[in-house]
């Protein structure tokens, strides 16, 4: 894998890193080919039960490389169509793969999140964030309009009104108001925010794995269901982590009074 994108596991936590810190780890077409594969490939791996995703230096993400679309300014028409046709697919289609994986995705917000690194950031089950970190739907200030699912999750989030807004007036939310809105999870301190985001990566990774892939299904896909059809979803999903292991460590470790020691199976 391309050292654009930094990978180590770390017990069942999969660590993934934005490496390009000269340009706030802006999303090029490598960058996102290289996180599209590494979510395929974690959800083959068995001892992956929690993904982290964060950026090298000093920024999360600044969202699409402008450098880049200067450069296809310059291609010829029929190259320029195709590379503009290009950018918002690949980054599509790393966002549903992203939202589509089994294992909880915590995005860890170290700094800016600005444009699409807005989007990939509310891309996250969990999102929890620095002191020092904000978030800007920059998109209007290069003439382009939103992308990376930021129009259908971000609504969700924060309700149409404040999305709305923050595109047309460009200005930053802070991680204060992010956490009011129920956008971050958690805020640490700069100085606390590796081992902070550690320890609570570890405590998610000790949930019982089929439980919170079914959860992540019914609670991010079943939006669009009806009331009849969600009940329909829930009843499935009972069915299938009443079968596991885990459910039977749950159940046990109640009666015995102790705490439960999922394994994921």
């Amino acid at each position: 894998m391309s050292k654009i994108l930094l990978i180590e596991k770390q017990n069942a936590i999969l660590r993934l890193t934005l490496n390009r810190p000269e340009s706030f780890n802006a999303l090029n077409f490598e960058m996102l080919s290289a996180l599209q594969k590494a979510f395929v490939l974690a959800e083959e791996d068995a001892g992956v039960r929690v993904i982290l995703l964060s950026g090298a230096g000093k920024a999360f993400c600044a969202g699409g490389d402008v450098k880049f679309f200067s450069q296809i300014l310059d291609q010829s028409e029929e190259e320029k169509k195709f590379s503009i046709y290009q950018m918002p697919t690949q980054l599509h289609e790393m966002a549903l793969r992203m939202k589509r994986v089994k294992k909880p995705v915590i995005c860890a917000v170290n700094g800016p999140a600005v444009g699409a690194g807005f989007a990939l950031a509310a891309l996250g089950d969990l999102v929890v964030a620095s002191k020092s970190a904000y978030f800007n739907l920059a998109y209007f200030n290069i003439g382009l309009s939103p992308d990376g699912s930021s129009t259908f999750s971000l609504p969700k989030i924060l309700g149409t009104h404040k999305t709305f807004s923050l595109l047309a007036t460009g200005k930053n939310l802070s991680v204060e108001e992010a956490n009011a809105l129920g956008l971050v999870t958690e805020v640490f301190e700069d100085a606390e925010f590796e081992s902070q985001t550690l320890a609570f990566a570890k405590k998610i990774a000790t949930l019982p794995t089929q439980a919170l892939a079914q959860a992540k299904r019914l609670v991010f896909e079943g939006m669009a269901n009806s009331f009849e059809t969600q009940l329909n979803w829930e009843t499935e999903a009972v069915r299938a982590t009443a079968l596991s292991k885990d459910f039977l460590e749950g159940v046990t470790a109640f009666v015995e009074k102790r705490k439960p020691k999922f394994r994921g199976i």
